[in-house]
């Protein structure tokens, strides 16, 4: 998915405008299937998760099995109707978030604000998964993208992610991923082969 589409657009400049015109998301997020709009905001929770795995292992703090429960818990729904008990597996899942001195998300290093978003992601899918609200995956893409943002920006110069960081590989890989489970997710629906194709590795392009 490189060079140039169909209708003559770049693809850096689409990747740019799915970042930019969030109401043109919307909409086609909007024309999804509720379990489609699931199953895209699982998929971004599930490459996010290894951020909170990271912060687990740096700091010994939080329960990563918590989270991992709560999405195979989606995935299943998705697959096989299974019934989610939202209340307790929610506060669970928020729970996990890491704090700082003030109880409030921790965002002081690279590592706790990344595991923050991977815990709103997870629990942006678990909500998405009963109630398919549009707003819910907006949120889970958009932690998708912050997330790769803040790698690149730390990785560079260390300053505040910003539009430069939308060059970065690892950023546009993140949008790219993002771009192509949408377009397959309004093609065909969430299918038994989409939503297994939606699981496959993190390390996928």
């Amino acid at each position: 998915m490189t060079g140039r589409h169909p209708d003559g657009e770049s693809d850096a400049a689409r990747l740019a405008r799915w970042v930019s015109e969030p109401e043109r998301l919307t909409t086609r997020l909007d024309g999804l299937d509720p379990s489609a709009r699931a199953a895209l905001a699982a998929s971004v929770a599930d490459r996010l998760l290894p951020n909170y795995l990271r912060f687990h292992e740096h700091t010994g703090r939080g329960e990563p099995s918590v989270l991992r429960r709560a999405l195979d818990d989606v995935w299943n729904r998705l697959h096989h109707g299974s019934p989610i008990d939202i209340v307790p597996l929610g506060v669970d899942c928020l729970e996990q978030t890491p704090l700082g001195p003030d109880n409030l998300a921790d965002f002081s290093t690279v590592v706790t604000g990344n595991a923050v978003y991977a815990v709103w992601a997870v629990t942006g899918a678990l909500h998405c998964a009963v109630h398919g609200r549009v707003l819910e995956v907006v949120h889970c893409l958009r932690y998708g993208r912050s997330i790769a943002m803040v790698i690149a920006s730390a990785r560079s110069d260390g300053t505040e992610p910003g539009r430069a960081e939308l060059q970065d590989p690892l950023v546009q890989r993140e949008v790219r991923r993002q771009l192509l489970d949408l377009e397959a997710l309004e093609t065909v629906g969430p299918t038994t082969e989409t939503l297994a194709w939606l699981r496959r590795s993190t390390t996928d392009p």
